[in-house]
Formats: C-alpha cells, structure tokens, sequence
C-alpha cells in the first residue's frame, strides 16, 4: 500500500504575518478616520462661528441649505456606487487585472454620464433657489451662486468616486481620511483667507467650496494612480452586462437612502419654508454637531467593516 502523509505532518502556512498586516491596516484607517474627526469637529465648530459673525447667520444659512440639497443628488449615484467597491475588491484579491479594469470603467463611465445629469440639475436649482426657499432680500445672486458651487463640488466629488473606490479596494482608508482632511482645510483656508483680506462675503465661501473639490479629485486621481497602477481609462473596457449586475444591487439600497434622506436631510428645508432665512441660519449652526457625530459614525464603520 502506498505510503499515507500524517496528518500531522502536515503543515500549513504561518497567519500571523497576514494577521499583523491587517492589524496594521485597520489601526491606520482607525487613526486617520480619528484624526479627521478631530479636525472636522474642531475647524467645523470654529469656522461656523466664523462665518456667523462674519456673514451674518441670515446668509450663513444659505450654506448648510444648499448641501442638504445637493444630498438629495447622491440618490441617483447610489444605484451604481453600492455595488462597485465589493466587485473592485473582489477581482483586485484575485489579481485578474483585466475583470479589475473592467469593473472601474464600467463605474468610470457611468458615473461620468450621470455627472452631467447632475450638473444640469444642479444649474436649474441654483438658478430656481430664490424662488424655491426663502432668501435674504437683496442676496438673490449670492443665493444662485452657493448653490452652483456647492452643485459643482458635488459634481468633482462624484466624478473622483472611482478613483476613491482604490483605497477602498486595497484596504488603504487612511488615504482617503488625508484627503478629507487636506479638503476641509482647503474650503476653511480660502474662505477665511477671502473674507478677512478681500472682504468678501458668500464668494469667499463659495470660492473655498470649489478648490476643496477640486483639489479632492486631484489627490483621488493620484492616490489611484499611486495604490492601483494596473488599472487605467478605456472606454472599450465598458460591460453593460456588469452594469446591469450592479445596478440591481444598488437598487434596493436606494429604498434605505431615500428614508434616511428624508428622516435626517429635510428638516433644514421645512424650516428655511416654513420660517425664512435667519432661522434656517440658526438651526444649521446647530446641526454641525449632529453632522459631525453621524459622519465620524460612518468612517469608523467603514474602517473596520
């Protein structure tokens, strides 16, 4: 009879070196997921203040109205946005950089169509905003002008959404922390820098809205680059069967988002409606604290899930 292998001979690759890198990995995002809490809780409480007593809270107000807004857009990226990091990660784990590139254009090019979709939206609303909300008399223009800049920051961050799926692929959060923190830092610096030299007022914000958002898409495109050499743009590389699978995925959570939205995002609206402008200032103040807490909640889950 041929000779039978013990089982006890038998021996299996160490885990400890993968365990103590994933440990590695989860205490950098944790880390950096803390300290970008710590520097949006801190600038966020800071830079309120400032602007209220800067601007005024009747055109503060505009502010934290515009991006409850523009979170309604999120809706029509979440269809695609739900499933698409669960497949990257799959396909990068198994080193299939072909099924890889597939997966990134195929969200790449979908999220770039819906971009558009979103930019016209975002015209129409911030053009409709003085007859849509209670604004400040006089401050009709200032009004269209927060709201395209906040519709255009959202349109930078959702076309770098799939440069941002990398770091989320390669278990490297941290480096999406950096860039939220290098971001925050670039809207409070330039709105400061504005309001205190130049005198400037919702221009200033907004000005400070719009180079956060774009200096986030260049740090996500270089992050991507940099974590995800093997992937790259081509148009070819499009699966319509894929975008299928993804779409019926991301479906169902926009059943979840569409509560949460209403349950979370609407009161700023009912109260800017119901009560006007320097109430809606008031009460936005107020909600950086909930916003804060609810954000750092996700990043901590998103770190160790």
């Amino acid at each position: 009879m041929p000779h039978r292998r013990s089982e006890k001979n038998v021996s299996l690759p160490p885990l400890s070196g993968k365990k103590s890198m994933m440990s590695m990995g989860i205490l950098r995002n944790v880390t950096a997921g803390f300290g970008q809490f710590l520097l949006r809780f801190v600038l966020g409480i800071w830079f309120t203040r400032f602007l209220i007593h800067s601007i005024g809270v009747e055109l503060y107000g505009l502010v934290p109205l515009a991006w409850s807004i523009t979170q309604y857009f999120s809706l029509i990226t979440l269809i695609i946005n739900t499933a698409s990091g669960r497949y990257l990660i799959i396909e990068i784990s198994k080193g299939d950089g072909y099924a890889a590139n597939k997966v990134f254009n195929t969200v790449f090019w979908s999220v770039t169509a819906l971009s558009a979709i979103v930019l016209v939206c975002g015209v129409i609303i911030s053009w409709s905003s003085p007859l849509l909300f209670k604004i400040p008399l006089s401050h009709e223009s200032d009004a269209r002008i927060i709201f395209f800049s906040v519709s255009i920051a959202f349109v930078l961050s959702m076309f770098g959404n799939p440069f941002s799926l990398s770091t989320f692929a390669t278990n490297k959060l941290y480096l999406g922390s950096f860039s939220e923190a290098l971001q925050l830092i670039v809207r409070v610096g330039t709105a400061v820098f504005f309001i205190m030299l130049m005198g400037w007022q919702l221009g200033a914000v907004s000005l400070g809205i719009v180079a956060a958002g774009i200096v986030g898409l260049v740090v996500a495109v270089v992050i991507w680059r940099s974590v995800t050499p093997q992937l790259h743009v081509d148009r070819k590389s499009v699966d319509m069967r894929l975008l299928r699978e993804m779409t019926g995925i991301g479906g169902w959570g926009i059943i979840d988002q569409v509560g949460g939205l209403l349950l979370l995002n609407s009161e700023l609206i009912v109260v800017n409606l119901l009560y006007g402008s320097e109430a809606t200032g008031k009460y936005g103040a107020l909600l950086i604290i909930s916003t804060i807490i609810r954000t750092i909640a996700q990043l901590m889950s998103s770190s160790v899930s």
